[in-house]
Protein backbone atom coordinates (compact mmCIF):
# COMPACT_ATOMS: atom_id res chain seq x y z
CA UNK A 1 0.00 0.00 0.00
CA UNK A 2 1.06 3.49 -1.15
CA UNK A 3 2.56 5.25 1.77
CA UNK A 4 2.67 9.20 1.78
CA UNK A 5 5.88 10.36 3.50
CA UNK A 6 5.90 13.01 6.44
CA UNK A 7 8.01 15.71 4.44
CA UNK A 8 5.96 15.30 1.24
CA UNK A 9 2.96 15.34 2.91
CA UNK A 10 3.97 18.64 4.38
CA UNK A 11 4.85 20.11 1.27
CA UNK A 12 1.76 19.72 -0.30
CA UNK A 13 -0.06 20.93 2.38
CA UNK A 14 2.57 24.30 2.15
CA UNK A 15 1.95 24.67 -1.62
CA UNK A 16 -1.94 23.88 -0.80
CA UNK A 17 -1.64 26.99 1.75
CA UNK A 18 0.03 28.63 -0.49
CA UNK A 19 -2.04 28.47 -3.41
CA UNK A 20 -5.25 29.37 -1.54
CA UNK A 21 -3.74 32.39 0.03
CA UNK A 22 -3.21 33.86 -3.68
CA UNK A 23 -7.12 32.95 -4.41
CA UNK A 24 -7.98 34.91 -1.72
CA UNK A 25 -5.62 37.35 -2.02
CA UNK A 26 -7.43 41.21 -3.72
CA UNK A 27 -6.60 40.93 -7.76
CA UNK A 28 -4.43 43.60 -7.19
CA UNK A 29 -1.61 42.18 -5.01
CA UNK A 30 -1.75 38.55 -6.54
CA UNK A 31 1.96 39.27 -8.10
CA UNK A 32 3.04 40.14 -4.15
CA UNK A 33 4.58 37.77 -1.73
CA UNK A 34 2.29 34.98 -1.93
CA UNK A 35 2.78 34.75 -6.14
CA UNK A 36 6.07 34.97 -5.53
CA UNK A 37 6.89 32.23 -2.84
CA UNK A 38 4.71 30.02 -4.91
CA UNK A 39 6.30 29.79 -7.83
CA UNK A 40 9.66 29.59 -5.55
CA UNK A 41 8.08 26.35 -3.53
CA UNK A 42 7.73 24.77 -6.99
CA UNK A 43 11.17 25.24 -7.77
CA UNK A 44 12.23 23.89 -4.60
CA UNK A 45 10.41 20.82 -4.92
CA UNK A 46 11.87 20.23 -7.80
CA UNK A 47 15.68 20.79 -7.35
CA UNK A 48 18.04 17.50 -6.02
CA UNK A 49 19.22 18.02 -2.43
CA UNK A 50 22.78 19.35 -3.65
CA UNK A 51 20.86 22.26 -6.37
CA UNK A 52 19.00 23.32 -2.83
CA UNK A 53 22.04 23.08 -0.75
CA UNK A 54 24.23 25.09 -3.48
CA UNK A 55 22.13 27.85 -3.59
CA UNK A 56 21.42 28.21 0.24
CA UNK A 57 25.13 28.49 0.81
CA UNK A 58 25.31 31.45 -1.76
CA UNK A 59 22.42 33.00 0.30
CA UNK A 60 23.68 33.02 3.10
CA UNK A 61 26.13 35.97 2.52
CA UNK A 62 23.02 38.15 1.77
CA UNK A 63 23.32 41.18 3.59
CA UNK A 64 19.63 40.21 4.44
CA UNK A 65 19.75 37.19 5.34
CA UNK A 66 18.59 37.10 8.89
CA UNK A 67 17.06 40.41 9.35
CA UNK A 68 14.81 39.56 6.20
CA UNK A 69 15.45 35.77 4.41
CA UNK A 70 15.25 34.08 7.64
CA UNK A 71 13.28 36.19 9.65
CA UNK A 72 9.83 34.88 11.43
CA UNK A 73 11.08 31.30 9.80
CA UNK A 74 7.79 28.68 10.96
CA UNK A 75 9.05 26.27 13.26
CA UNK A 76 7.96 23.83 11.07
CA UNK A 77 9.89 24.73 7.74
CA UNK A 78 13.90 24.30 7.15
CA UNK A 79 15.77 27.52 7.57
CA UNK A 80 17.13 27.06 4.17
CA UNK A 81 13.99 26.11 2.67
CA UNK A 82 12.24 29.53 4.38
CA UNK A 83 15.43 31.67 3.14
CA UNK A 84 15.02 30.46 -0.62
CA UNK A 85 11.16 31.22 -0.08
CA UNK A 86 12.00 35.08 0.73
CA UNK A 87 14.66 35.02 -1.44
CA UNK A 88 11.80 35.39 -4.53
CA UNK A 89 10.08 38.57 -2.00
CA UNK A 90 13.06 40.60 -1.40
CA UNK A 91 13.25 42.51 -4.31
CA UNK A 92 9.52 43.56 -3.57
CA UNK A 93 11.14 44.57 0.10
CA UNK A 94 13.62 46.96 -0.72
CA UNK A 95 11.14 49.06 -2.48
CA UNK A 96 11.35 52.53 -0.83
CA UNK A 97 8.39 54.58 -0.66
CA UNK A 98 7.40 57.51 -3.09
CA UNK A 99 8.05 60.18 -0.20
CA UNK A 100 11.57 59.02 0.72
CA UNK A 101 13.97 61.39 -1.08
CA UNK A 102 16.48 60.18 -4.00
CA UNK A 103 19.44 60.99 -1.84
CA UNK A 104 18.27 58.92 1.27
CA UNK A 105 17.19 55.91 -0.48
CA UNK A 106 20.94 55.60 -2.46
CA UNK A 107 22.68 55.36 1.80
CA UNK A 108 19.74 53.96 3.67
CA UNK A 109 20.00 49.59 4.42
CA UNK A 110 17.27 48.26 2.98
CA UNK A 111 16.22 50.78 0.01
CA UNK A 112 19.72 51.23 -1.67
CA UNK A 113 19.16 47.72 -3.44
CA UNK A 114 15.90 49.27 -5.03
CA UNK A 115 16.19 49.05 -8.79
CA UNK A 116 12.70 50.00 -10.28
CA UNK A 117 13.64 50.00 -13.86
CA UNK A 118 15.01 45.81 -13.49
CA UNK A 119 11.07 45.16 -12.40
CA UNK A 120 9.40 45.51 -16.19
CA UNK A 121 9.75 45.46 -19.69
CA UNK A 122 8.20 48.80 -21.37
CA UNK A 123 6.73 47.15 -24.93
CA UNK A 124 4.28 49.86 -26.00
CA UNK A 125 0.74 49.01 -25.88
CA UNK A 126 -2.61 51.49 -27.19
CA UNK A 127 -5.67 50.50 -25.48
CA UNK A 128 -7.73 48.15 -28.36
CA UNK A 129 -4.15 47.25 -30.07
CA UNK A 130 -3.97 43.71 -31.04
CA UNK A 131 -1.56 41.85 -29.72
CA UNK A 132 0.68 40.71 -33.37
CA UNK A 133 0.66 44.33 -33.35
CA UNK A 134 3.30 44.96 -30.57
CA UNK A 135 6.80 46.12 -31.80
CA UNK A 136 9.39 44.02 -31.24
CA UNK A 137 11.77 46.85 -29.35
CA UNK A 138 10.86 48.06 -25.62
CA UNK A 139 10.70 51.88 -25.25
CA UNK A 140 13.84 52.94 -24.39
CA UNK A 141 15.06 52.82 -20.90
CA UNK A 142 18.12 52.62 -19.47
CA UNK A 143 17.54 48.78 -18.67
CA UNK A 144 14.69 45.96 -18.41
CA UNK A 145 13.61 42.73 -17.21
CA UNK A 146 15.21 40.60 -19.47
CA UNK A 147 18.49 42.63 -19.37
CA UNK A 148 18.54 41.79 -15.62
CA UNK A 149 17.72 38.32 -16.01
CA UNK A 150 20.17 37.88 -18.37
CA UNK A 151 22.57 39.74 -16.65
CA UNK A 152 21.90 38.06 -12.87
CA UNK A 153 22.56 34.68 -14.77
CA UNK A 154 25.74 35.79 -15.88
CA UNK A 155 26.72 37.09 -12.39
CA UNK A 156 26.23 33.75 -11.17
CA UNK A 157 27.70 32.04 -13.87
CA UNK A 158 30.99 34.62 -12.78
CA UNK A 159 31.10 35.01 -16.30
CA UNK A 160 31.49 38.90 -15.40
CA UNK A 161 34.45 40.82 -13.91
CA UNK A 162 31.96 43.32 -12.14
CA UNK A 163 28.03 43.86 -12.01
CA UNK A 164 27.37 47.56 -12.44
CA UNK A 165 23.99 46.89 -10.87
CA UNK A 166 26.06 46.11 -8.10
CA UNK A 167 25.43 48.21 -4.70
CA UNK A 168 29.02 50.08 -3.78
CA UNK A 169 31.02 48.36 -0.91
CA UNK A 170 29.41 44.78 -1.16
CA UNK A 171 31.32 42.02 -1.44
CA UNK A 172 31.52 39.88 -4.51
CA UNK A 173 29.59 36.72 -2.25
CA UNK A 174 27.41 38.98 -1.33
CA UNK A 175 26.28 40.19 -4.84
CA UNK A 176 26.06 36.75 -6.00
CA UNK A 177 23.21 36.30 -3.45
CA UNK A 178 21.15 39.63 -4.05
CA UNK A 179 21.45 38.31 -7.83
CA UNK A 180 19.83 35.44 -6.79
CA UNK A 181 17.12 37.18 -5.15
CA UNK A 182 16.69 38.99 -7.98
CA UNK A 183 16.60 36.26 -10.52
CA UNK A 184 14.41 34.17 -8.43
CA UNK A 185 11.98 37.57 -8.34
CA UNK A 186 11.90 38.68 -12.16
CA UNK A 187 11.38 34.92 -13.78
CA UNK A 188 7.45 35.57 -11.32
CA UNK A 189 7.65 39.23 -12.35
CA UNK A 190 8.25 38.62 -16.17
CA UNK A 191 4.86 35.96 -15.84
CA UNK A 192 2.92 39.12 -14.44
CA UNK A 193 1.04 41.00 -17.65
CA UNK A 194 0.95 44.52 -16.55
CA UNK A 195 5.25 43.83 -16.19
CA UNK A 196 5.40 42.72 -20.19
CA UNK A 197 4.22 45.81 -21.91
CA UNK A 198 3.70 49.46 -21.48
CA UNK A 199 0.27 50.97 -21.61
CA UNK A 200 1.36 54.45 -23.98
CA UNK A 201 -2.00 56.85 -22.75
CA UNK A 202 -0.46 60.48 -23.53
CA UNK A 203 -3.60 61.54 -20.88
CA UNK A 204 -2.68 59.42 -18.33
CA UNK A 205 1.08 59.30 -18.70
CA UNK A 206 1.71 63.23 -19.77
CA UNK A 207 5.22 62.37 -19.18
CA UNK A 208 9.00 61.03 -20.70
CA UNK A 209 7.47 58.11 -23.22
CA UNK A 210 4.01 58.30 -21.95
CA UNK A 211 3.74 54.44 -20.81
CA UNK A 212 3.35 53.24 -17.09
CA UNK A 213 6.39 51.58 -16.36
CA UNK A 214 4.87 48.33 -16.35
CA UNK A 215 1.75 49.04 -14.55
CA UNK A 216 3.26 50.53 -11.75
CA UNK A 217 2.09 53.74 -12.30
CA UNK A 218 -1.54 52.73 -12.35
Amino acid sequence: MFRVRPWYKRGLLLSAAMALAIVLCKPARAWNDAGHMLIARIAWLRMTPEQRAKVSEVLKQHPHYDSYLTAKCPADVPREEWAFLKAATWSDYIRPPKTLDADKVATHERHKFHRGPWHYVNFPYHAGQKESALPQHPLPNETNILDQIDQSQKVLKRLLKSDVGAVPGISHDANRAVRVCWLFHLIGDLHQPLHAVALVDEKLFPDGDHGDQGGNLL
